[in-house]
Order: C-alpha cells, then structure tokens, then sequence
C-alpha cells in the first residue's frame, strides 16, 4: 500500500513573506455615511437635470440652471469635507502602522508604495 502524497507547498519568496498588512480601513460614522451618500445621489441627479436642460432647445430655462448649478457647489463641498476627513483617518492609521513596522517591513512597504505610485503614473499617460 502506498503512502499518499500530499501536495507540494508553492515556494514563497522573501518579499512576499515581509509584506506587511494594510492599515485598517477608516471609516465614517453612520450619520457620515447617510450624509456622503444623500449627497452623492442628489449630486447625480442634479448633473442629470442638468444635462437634459442643456439639451433642450434654447438651453433650457436659465433659472432652473442656475439653481442647479449653486447646489452641486453645496454638494460638492459636503463630499469634499468628508473626503478631507477620510484622508486625515488613513493618514492617521497608516502613521500608526508604519509606526509599528520593524525597519525591513518599513522598506518593503515604502518600495510597494513606490512600485504603485509609478504603475498609476504609466496608466495615466
């Protein structure tokens, strides 16, 4: 009788070994959240109107348009604010997890955060 094998284990590289987990994802609070995506739909659905009164004969009536246009300000400074505080939490959570990082980790994160930067810059050209 023989012995069943068991499936060899794919080798590993070193860096793979060394990567260092992703800071946690931040979030908004509930009410946040509920205000972020009110403002993202009636966003959506002002730039709509928006296009359909482009598109009618004479542009449309003009102080529909205007009134339009004031609120996608309105709205596009609430995304803009929450989007700040997002950025102020990853930046937070990401200090704390470069903070607990040994030396070598530090490096290995730093250079995939390099390889990503240059990778998103051949896409954009």
């Amino acid at each position: 009788m023989t012995r069943p094998t068991l499936p060899k284990m794919p080798n590993r590289s070193p860096s793979a070994i060394l990567e260092p987990s992703l800071p946690p994802a931040p979030t908004l609070s509930p009410s946040q959240t509920d205000s972020f995506n009110r403002a993202h739909g009636r966003l959506q659905r002002c730039l709509d109107e928006l296009k359909l009164l482009d598109q009618q004969p004479g542009g449309g009536d003009l102080l529909r348009k205007e009134l339009l246009r004031e609120e996608v300000k309105q709205l596009t400074d609430t995304i803009a604010q929450l989007t700040r505080m997002l950025t102020v939490k990853l930046n937070v959570a990401t200090e704390a997890e470069l903070a607990s990082m040994n030396r070598a980790q530090r490096r290995t994160y730093e250079a995939t955060m390099r390889k990503n930067k240059k990778a998103k810059a051949k896409a954009k050209s």
